[in-house]
């Protein structure tokens, strides 16, 4: 038996392409966020504030000792996001060589655009940021800021866990623990299931929206494509146990920032009680809020130092030092950081917001899906060989993830690649095609010998000057060839893995 993979696309019905859907509904959602943001931020702080004098608070202030417990505990915050900064050079590295400085610049200005720009725009500048300077899809891109805030919740939540073991029995916080842990186990399920069985998550998404319009399942299939693409690298025990490990280690260092201000306002510096509170107040901004997470911080932070008995003036008077602590500092790295982009970041906004909305040209896989059928064809035809160029560039993408190369799938990979390239456009087709000659040709005059006879470390080096140098046209030229190539190509080991059938290779 031959297992081939199989894409049909026929074209939209009646061969024109279905409307584009209004803007309106996501600008009313999104007005609709910054709404009650405002009113939760507003609420929440009405009830920090509540039956407390002012004077109290001030006391509280005043009776401190900064010096030099507050420096130490911005030290250690600031520490934490060059660890976030590795953990994503770790989470892209497939896709982009990413520098420590670059990194943790990235990371930091989606933190600083959360503390000025309302509905956690940050998020989106942060993913257009990382998109621009990797070359990878924005979706993509996307994706992995999404994947690094779930990681950073499930650590949140361990060490709550954790805490809660060691510190006197509290209802409030056991509930908070409570409702955190459904919804992130919820998120932690649906993570495992695209890293472990990415096919089957494509192939459902495909079959669920069959019945919506061509363009729907399009844009279904593409994004989650994106997805997949940007969590599958956690099945490599090479990714995952340093993106654990990094992400435990950031969460040790912000509790040892709200450890390090408990002595500020004469409180003995238990880790179990600034745990406790790093924990309670970063699940509650979870909860929607104005910039900053003015409000929504304060009363959790606020209330975490309360139920273990600190009283309402100096646990609120440590709860505003400890937002002033993150916010300034990460504020301050940000618009450094910003002068590094200049005017690129309103661009990136623009297209870190398409990943929410992806039009019918592709990102993620570079063209229109009508129907994906991830099945076996018993008794098919043999395969062609795999085009030496495609396939000579799929393992040189392999080899870069410390993965030893397996040919039947690099072949697989290949011949998939090919027929995708074939269902362009005929004139994207050629535009396509002659791009990849003016690489073909340069590699041949550089090298004095084809892309496919060169060592694979030469290849790979030579992909990564144009997939991820400082030109973006050279960038986007092999940007649809790498996802599909690694989408292929892992899809195929993980079948092999579990035993079962590979998707076909069949044309349309």
């Amino acid at each position: 038996m031959v297992l081939r993979y199989h894409v049909a696309m026929p074209d939209a019905p009646g061969g024109r392409p279905e409307p584009e859907p209004r803007a309106a509904a996501p600008r009313a959602l999104g007005l609709a966020g910054v709404v009650v943001g405002v009113v939760a931020s507003g609420g929440l702080l009405a009830l920090a504030l509540r039956s407390l004098e002012p004077g109290d608070v001030v006391a509280a202030w005043r009776s401190s000792t900064p010096w030099p417990w507050i420096p130490l505990a911005v030290a250690a915050y600031l520490a934490g996001h060059l660890v976030r900064g590795q953990r994503c050079r770790t989470l892209v590295r497939a896709h982009a060589p990413l520098g420590l400085v670059a990194a943790s610049n990235v990371v930091v200005l989606g933190y600083a655009s959360n503390n000025v720009l309302p509905a956690r725009l940050g998020e989106l500048v942060r993913a257009g940021v990382l998109a621009e300077r990797t070359g990878m899809p924005v979706t993509q891109a996307l994706t992995v800021t999404l994947l690094e805030r779930l990681l950073d919740a499930l650590a949140v939540l361990a060490f709550l866990v954790l805490a809660m073991t060691r510190l006197p029995p509290d209802p409030w916080t056991l509930e908070i623990a409570r409702v955190a842990g459904v919804g992130l186990g919820v998120a932690g399920a649906a993570l495992a299931t695209a890293a472990l069985a990415p096919g089957l998550v494509i192939a459902s998404v495909a079959r669920a929206t069959a019945g919506l319009g061509a363009n729907t399942q399009t844009r279904a299939v593409r994004l989650t494509a994106g997805v997949v693409d940007a969590v599958v690298t956690l099945r490599e025990p090479s990714v995952l146990a340093p993106v654990l490990g990094t992400s435990l280690l950031v969460w040790a260092l912000e509790t040892a920032m709200f450890v390090l201000l408990l002595p500020a306002f004469g409180l003995a510096a238990d880790p179990w009680r600034g745990a406790a509170v790093m924990s309670v107040a970063n699940l509650g901004i979870l909860v929607p809020s104005t910039p900053g997470y003015v409000g929504t911080f304060h009363w959790f932070c606020a209330n975490a130092l309360g139920a273990q008995g600190v009283d309402a003036p100096t646990a609120l008077a440590y709860a505003v030092v400890a937002h002033l602590s993150f916010f300034v500092p990460v504020t301050a790295w940000g618009a450094v950081a910003l002068l590094g982009h200049g005017v690129r970041v309103g661009r990136a906004v623009a297209l870190a917001r398409s990943a929410r909305r992806p039009g019918p040209g592709g990102e993620v896989a570079g063209w229109a899906y009508r129907r994906v059928a991830l099945r076996a064809a018993p008794g098919a035809a043999e395969p062609p060989p795999p085009p030496p160029f495609l396939r000579a560039l799929a393992e040189a993408l392999v080899d870069g993830t410390g993965a030893p190369p397996e040919p039947a799938a690099l072949d697989r990979a290949a011949r998939f690649a090919a027929l995708q390239l074939r269902a362009l456009p005929p004139a994207l087709r050629a535009a396509h095609a002659a791009g990849l000659a003016g690489f073909r040709a340069w590699i041949t005059v550089r090298h004095g010998r084809s892309f496919h006879r060169l060592a694979v470390p030469a290849r790979r080096r030579a992909v990564d000057a144009w997939a991820f140098g400082p030109i973006a046209p050279l960038r986007q030229l092999l940007r649809p060839l790498r996802s599909l190539l690694l989408l292929g190509y892992f899809e195929s080991v993980a079948s092999a893995e579990r035993g079962g059938r590979a998707p076909r290779e069949a044309a349309p």
